[in-house]
């Protein structure tokens, strides 16, 4: 197997946290050209697999663009993913996001209060976030009103490598 990172729960039972992959098709209904309509987009994601937990993580694919996405909450991240799909209402948010305790520079982020995620809208937020999960690093957010708290970023695993060619990440990345 592949390695994954482990941290205590309460009972101070170890609790392993790793990545797995999955693809999507989008979609898309009215509103969008008679093209979109008929042609889903293809995409892929990876996301963290583990106790759920405030700080889980996701990293989606679609059209060359990467994009994370971040629980607030404890509930589950995949059914939240799949709920913001869907067109959902979010407002604009700033948080802070420091990477091992330095600031990167300041970011505006969408919060969908209905699928209690935090997603940024700088690609290159997501690509800090997804090379700090490869060098290890410690990732933390601050959110007004939803308080501060660190991503989970399990080691890379061959789910993680395999991931984001089309978005240049990872071992199959266009050169």
């Amino acid at each position: 197997g592949y390695s994954q990172n482990t941290t205590a729960n309460e009972g101070g039972e170890p609790q392993s946290y790793h990545w797995e992959q999955r693809t999507i098709r989008v979609s898309y209904g009215t509103g969008y050209s008679k093209e979109a309509r008929e042609t889903p987009s293809r995409g892929e994601y990876i996301y963290t697999v583990g106790p759920d937990s405030v700080g889980a993580t996701a990293i989606m694919c679609f059209g060359g663009i990467p994009q994370a996405v971040v629980a607030t909450t404890n509930d589950p991240i995949r059914p939240s993913l799949m709920e913001a799909l869907k067109k959902t209402k979010g407002r604009y948010i700033h948080p802070t996001v420091k990477i091992n305790d330095d600031e990167i520079s300041e970011s505006r982020w969408t919060y969908r209060p209905k699928a209690k995620l935090a997603i940024p809208h700088d690609a290159n937020v997501t690509r800090k976030i997804y090379n700090a999960a490869i060098r290890g690093d410690t990732v933390s957010i601050d959110i007004s009103g939803k308080g501060s708290f660190s991503l989970i970023l399990p080691k890379p695993n061959v789910n993680f490598a395999d991931f984001g060619a089309e978005c240049g990440m990872g071992r199959n990345r266009k050169e």
